[in-house]
């Protein structure tokens, strides 16, 4: 069975998503362009998401394609229709966006007539295997115990130390922060912990791939800061290895967090990065942005927070980003 178009243009028209267009009115064949929704951040009004029939493994199904979307994010904007009914409602599966559209839409119509035909647009990725450069090992807590004290002392705690993905390297005593993107090895920058080594960090050579460490294993919630030994603190915690680029910030929208939290350091610098980086996420995401609020905190950062045991406190620092917000920072409230 065939999604027709009409129930597709109500979905449309209930949403506000219009105004639509109607560029091929073939009932097997037909399409539909829309603009892009403006919570992807993209809507030029250039008509830049198609949605209509295409031939996939010899079967016509429903698909949809946000071009702009896809050119700056990846392609979780290009997909089987149910993948749009997903990402607009934000549910949880296409099994619930199935749901939904066919309880709204096409009432009385069976919903596993269609589970066939969609397969090629719904296999799940496999996760690879993580792939370990020859000279380093996994931090193992009884095995290393010279590397755990060194992160202990820096005031991470025990729990944050075992949940984390760290390499050593023990012939240059450093501990490795690896950075991954499906699964690949992007990018790693090891720390000294001999206090003997003129240069404390050292990175991987090759290009600058912007890379943003940890975000291949959070979910939902992203604490972005600036330096890896501050986000290992906190669940979630990611790192930009400085106050942030747009490549990276892109690469944020692409995970599609619910809720993206700015920290970045106690300084003039991190608050300059919380404004800029607040209002242009604030452009992308439409909501879900926050900031941390470090006032009467003297700590830069922190791992200085952290190794003075000083309460992050994130429940009462963390602030919703609107226009309030900008004024209280503007006005020295949020620092």
């Amino acid at each position: 069975m065939l999604i027709p178009i009409e129930p597709v243009i109500n979905f449309i028209v209930d949403e506000g998503l219009g105004p639509y267009k109607i560029t091929r009115s073939d009932p097997e064949m037909w399409r539909i362009q829309i603009h892009e929704p403006s919570a992807w951040g993209t809507n030029d009004r250039k008509w830049r998401c198609g949605i209509g029939v295409k031939i996939v493994e010899d079967k016509k199904i429903v698909v949809y394609n946000g071009f702009k979307a896809v050119a700056l994010y990846g392609a979780d904007y290009h997909g089987s229709f149910f993948k749009f009914i997903k990402l607009i409602k934000c549910l949880e599966s296409i099994s619930e966006a199935k749901q939904y559209f066919f309880s709204k839409y096409l009432i009385g119509t069976d919903i596993h007539a269609l589970t066939e035909e969609y397969t090629s647009y719904e296999v799940k990725k496999t996760t690879p295997s993580v792939f370990i450069p020859d000279d380093f090992e996994r931090l193992d807590f009884e095995k290393h115990t010279e590397y755990v004290e060194y992160l202990l002392k820096r005031g991470v705690a025990e729990e944050r130390i075992q949940k984390t993905k760290l390499f050593i390297n023990d012939k240059e005593k450093r501990i490795v922060f690896p950075v991954y993107e499906d699964g690949e090895l992007l990018f790693y920058t090891g720390r000294d912990v001999s206090g003997k080594n003129p240069i404390p960090w050292k990175k991987s050579f090759g290009d600058n791939k912007h890379p943003v460490w940890n975000l291949d294993v959070v979910n939902n919630i992203a604490y972005v800061f600036e330096a890896c030994f501050d986000a290992i603190n906190v669940k979630g915690g990611i790192a930009l290895f400085g106050i942030g680029t747009e490549t990276q910030m892109k690469k944020i929208l692409r995970a599609r967090l619910n809720k993206v939290i700015l920290v970045f350091d106690n300084d003039q610098a991190g608050r300059n990065a919380r404004l800029r980086w607040a209002e242009w996420l604030t452009s992308h995401m439409q909501s879900g942005v926050y900031v941390y609020n470090y006032l009467n905190i003297k700590e830069k950062d922190f791992g200085l927070m952290a190794q003075n045991k000083v309460d992050f406190q994130l429940k009462e620092r963390i602030v919703f980003w609107d226009y309030r917000a900008k004024l209280l920072m503007k006005m020295g409230k949020i620092v």
